[in-house]
């Protein structure tokens, strides 16, 4: 019944209050198209942390007491500031996408392609010349993976890190918890290894050696790519060029094709997205016998945020990827694993402990080897923040779970 309890908790957060704060619960969305935002950023002046949207654009966030004044932000839309003095169970916050200064560029309006290819290498340089400056932050990590429509595990990591504009140096994993569905090994579902070491060796700039496949990031590889302005946008201040960016179809190197943000007074990247769909790709393996994949995707989403009004640090890296899984030539299910870290508290220094950076392990016999605190995990303010969704909850609660993440308060699991 534990799982069914924190279902119950979790759907009805938003009207529970304590002595000492309340939680308001909302849904952030496109004031035009109704479409959730995802991931928009909410905070406010006497909040310790600020608090992401999920996928669907739901949040919850903690505050000491009414009245009080929350910020929204969205890469792309206008910032909206809203002064709450009664309490509402549910918060509808529409958010204004930027003043369109130059929409659906047809290709005769096109800028000339050495202004495009100009564009990106003042960015990607500057991006380079940010990466000498380190920033530390608390993070927060979460990942699940389902086959088709059931879930097979979820991870929950806190790490400290040290970052810059083209992804994470290095980090400390803290505490960590998991759940691997209780019918893991009757069903013979899908879960993976390692999957943290994707968001660890991310690389903006496309440089690094784990990156085996083509950026946009440098005058070489550039000339591998067609480039054209989407729009710009005139958003808090900022104009804003949405670049998009594809492979020529001769380049036989698996390459990257997606979007960049780039403000066009300072060259800053604010935003990422990119997806990696090719059949040549061989980025992972499966196990056993007989064992195969097809149609792998891999969706890279990296969003940034200006600390102290001058230097650009990641505000979160989502990444997913899918893939037809088949034994003996015969596909059985869909894999998607999602993965986001989410960087929280920024901070001049954190103690980083080099010997406790592992990287060797596999994500489940890394959190084993942490001890585990239930202390922690309950009450934790940033998980009442961003609890589970209800549809990953509900599919531990009908196959039960082996692992820490849905344990009895005080227990302390093997």
């Amino acid at each position: 019944m534990r799982l069914l309890w924190l279902l119950v908790c979790t759907l009805s957060v938003h009207c529970c209050f304590s002595q000492t704060s309340m939680k308001l619960a909302g849904k952030v969305i496109d004031a035009q198209s109704g479409q959730p935002l995802s991931f928009a950023h909410i905070s406010c002046e006497t909040c310790l942390t600020g608090t992401s949207a999920n996928e669907e654009g739901d949040f919850e966030i903690t505050v000491d007491s009414l009245p009080v004044k929350l910020h929204f932000s969205y890469v792309g839309y206008q910032s909206a500031q809203l002064l709450l003095k009664d309490y509402s169970p549910t918060l509808l916050v529409k958010l204004t996408p930027g003043r369109i200064l130059l929409a659906e560029v047809t290709i005769a309006a096109q800028p000339d392609r050495r202004y495009l290819q100009t564009l990106l290498l003042a960015a990607f340089n500057k991006a380079r010349q940010q990466a000498t400056h380190k920033a530390f932050a608390q993070a927060f990590y979460r990942q699940t993976t389902s086959n088709d429509s059931v879930y097979s595990e979820v991870y929950e990591i806190f790490y400290h890190t040290q970052v810059s504009t083209t992804g994470i140096q290095e980090w400390q994993p803290l505490e960590g918890r998991y759940a691997i569905s209780g019918d893991l090994a009757r069903n013979k579902y899908v879960y993976t290894d390692n999957f943290t070491f994707l968001s660890q060796t991310f690389n903006l700039l496309g440089e690094s050696p784990t990156t085996p496949f083509l950026t946009p990031s440098n005058k070489y590889s550039l000339k591998k790519y067609v480039l054209s302005l989407s729009k710009i946008l005139q958003t808090n201040g900022r104009r804003v060029a949405i670049v998009a960016f594809k492979p020529l179809t001769n380049v036989k190197q698996v390459a990257l094709a997606g979007q960049l943000w780039i403000d066009l007074d300072n060259y800053d990247i604010l935003r990422m997205k990119g997806e990696l769909k090719d059949p040549k790709l061989r980025l992972i393996e499966v196990s056993g016998p007989k064992r195969r994949w097809s149609n792998y995707e891999r969706v890279y989403d990296i969003a940034f945020k200006l600390l102290h009004d001058t230097l650009l640090v990641p505000d979160y890296l989502q990444i997913e990827h899918t893939m037809n899984y088949a034994v003996s030539k015969t596909i059985t299910r869909r894999i998607t694993t999602r993965s986001l870290i989410t960087f929280y508290a920024y901070r001049d220094s954190l103690n980083i402990d080099r010997n406790q950076a592992e990287t060797s392990k596999e994500d489940s016999e890394l959190i084993q080897s942490l001890p585990y605190k239930p202390e922690f995990w309950q009450n934790n303010p940033y998980l009442l923040q961003t609890p589970l969704e209800k549809q990953v909850i509900e599919s531990f609660e009908q196959r039960g779970a082996v692992g820490n993440l849905f344990a009895e308060p005080g227990s302390i699991p093997k």
